[in-house]
């Protein structure tokens, strides 16, 4: 978490759109922690399949993922596909990190972050 701490703002935003599992906002280190740890908690495997990264403008960059998981209790596997992430950086920090259904819905939000 160090590498994470050394580039995210002391008062960084994480979260997920509201059609999404784990929506919300979450503020800070601690809680970008109890974001992650919440998610994680459900899975007995969990990996992000980072497709593609692309600067939108100075402070924006859209990552499309795809995310892989194996149910902690169930063992169901599931993927979630073409999802995207917006990364908002100021003076070198992360201020927000947000998950979206799609790479629209992302690009759509930079007018209201």
């Amino acid at each position: 978490m160090d590498a994470v701490w050394a580039i995210a703002a002391d008062d960084v935003e994480v979260g997920a759109a509201p059609e999404l599992p784990n929506s919300g906002s979450y503020h800070g280190h601690a809680g970008f922690v109890t974001w992650i740890a919440q998610w994680l908690d459900a899975w007995g495997e969990f990996r992000i399949e980072v497709l593609d990264v692309r600067a939108v403008d100075d402070e924006h960059v859209v990552v499309d993922v795809d995310q892989h998981g194996r149910g902690r209790g169930s063992g169901l596997e599931v993927t979630q596909r073409g999802l995207a992430y917006l990364v908002t950086a100021r003076d070198g920090l992360v201020v927000r990190l947000f998950l979206y259904p799609d790479r629209a819905a992302a690009l759509r939000a930079i007018d209201v972050t």
